[in-house]
């Protein structure tokens, strides 16, 4: 396959193009790749267990296409469905990050945002474990945020060691 579009992520496009936009307190960004039925399902357990909602889904550039499996929250306030705009503006709002097997995962984690990992097979083959919180479902979600509350343990050696002097080889390993 030759590439009919290139998207530069990683390291250094990741500091070049990092957002200065602030965090918004309890904002989740939800980091779609391929197979949706899980994050539907992930949706509708939040929304039944929480008064007040504010999450963004953002497709793939390439596959905005599986934004139509989330056609039944479009009326509903404080979900967000986005195929366009800049990833590095959404995670920086973002408190909460999830996907299955995204760069974004990895880009969340060097910006130190609590970061969720959909516990899937794909995941365990490309997403180092030191990434992130696995979960399946959202009572693990939830458990999660509760033990949580002081913080995501992410330190700055973390992220050095992750990104600045591993990038290349963890984006592949991603990517393949």
């Amino acid at each position: 396959h030759i590439p009919v579009r290139i998207i530069p992520v990683g390291n250094p496009n990741f500091y070049k193009n990092a957002s200065t936009k602030k965090e918004i307190k309890g904002r989740i960004l939800i980091a779609l790749s391929s197979d949706t039925s899980y994050w539907v399902e992930f949706i509708r357990d939040y929304i039944s267990d929480n008064n007040e909602v504010d999450i963004v889904i953002k497709s793939h550039p390439l596959i905005t296409e599986i934004l139509k499996d989330f056609d039944e929250f479009n009326e509903i306030k404080g979900i967000e469905l986005v195929s366009k705009g800049n990833i590095y503006d959404y995670l920086s709002e973002a408190e909460y990050v999830m996907s299955d097997k995204s760069t974004v995962l990895l880009e969340a984690y060097c910006m130190k945002k609590t970061v969720f990992v959909y516990d899937c097979e794909q995941a365990k083959e490309v997403v180092p474990n030191e990434v992130g919180f696995r979960f399946k479902t959202y009572d693990d979600f939830k458990s999660i945020i509760d033990s949580t509350k002081d913080g995501n343990g992410v330190t700055e050696e973390d992220v050095k060691f992750f990104f600045d002097s591993n990038w290349e080889s963890n984006y592949c390993q991603i990517i393949q």
